[in-house]
């Protein structure tokens, strides 16, 4: 029985909140503010007609209480300070102004760009192009005038890699495989191509690293097969293995070895 009357009160609850949720709503109660009288000094007029009209101070809180949607619009409020105004309709992320793309309808967004201030987030090109700091230095012009790629600090590319023309890295194996590795295509010209030793299975190594005394065909070894160092080895060994096996005799007076 009083389980019965538990449910019962909790129903009861339940249908009175639910009935004054509908009456908010009927009533354009949004927030616990009512529409107001359009003749009270501070009411703001959601139509020209005032014909609905809601408190000042609910203008422009993010919120929309009109049912036009007039307290909240792009005429009354503007824009965020996190966005480019347009016109009276249209708001536009503002990492959207000076980016070479028109977001704006009349192409506001990319006037006056010479002494727009980009955001720190973001690098102002020479051209006055605002584009995002990640993109610098990325071996693509994102400026669309290179002044993107002209502040980086030159690196050089270690064992095992192939400089490209732009100076981005990408490893040797990657030389003349019929893929762009570097973004400007330069591990693919053809006179790189030609200007490397190619080992059978398909490795390209830099004529530099042939006959240099270490295997880069690691399979077949023939960067260092026919190699001319050999017999210049081998000649300048002959001398001091002749002067090694050339007879000797100890002098038993200085107890020296004497070379005969």
């Amino acid at each position: 029985m009083l389980r019965h009357s538990i449910v019962t009160s909790l129903v009861l609850v339940l249908c009175t909140c639910i009935d004054a949720a509908e009456k908010s709503v009927a009533g354009n109660d949004v927030m616990g503010e009512s529409t107001v009288s359009c003749d009270v000094e501070t009411a703001f007029a959601c139509d020209d007609s005032r014909t609905e009209c809601i408190p000042g101070n609910r203008k422009c809180d993010g919120l929309p209480h009109c049912s036009t949607g007039r307290d909240e619009s792009v005429r009354v409020c503007g824009c965020l300070s996190t966005e480019f105004q347009c016109n009276l309709t249209h708001c536009i992320d503002l990492v959207k102004r000076c980016d070479r793309q028109q977001d704006c309808i009349d192409g506001l967004d990319e006037r006056g760009c010479e002494t727009y201030e980009c955001p720190m987030t973001h690098f102002k090109c020479t051209n006055h192009v605002c584009v995002p700091r990640d993109k610098t230095c990325d071996f693509h012009d994102d400026c669309g005038d290179g002044s993107d790629e002209k502040i980086c600090k030159i690196r050089t590319c270690g064992f095992g890699s192939f400089t490209c023309d732009n100076g981005e890295c990408t490893l040797s194996a990657r030389l003349c495989d019929g893929v762009l590795n570097c973004k400007d295509g330069s591990d693919e010209r053809q006179e790189r191509c030609d200007a490397h030793f190619r080992c059978p299975t398909g490795f390209y190594v830099a004529q530099s690293s042939v006959c240099d005394g270490w295997d880069d065909c690691l399979i077949t070894k023939l960067d260092e097969a026919n190699c001319k160092y050999l017999l210049s080895v081998f000649i300048w060994l002959i001398p001091n293995v002749c002067e090694d096996l050339k007879p000797r005799h100890v002098d038993k007076d200085n107890a020296s070895t004497v070379m005969t």
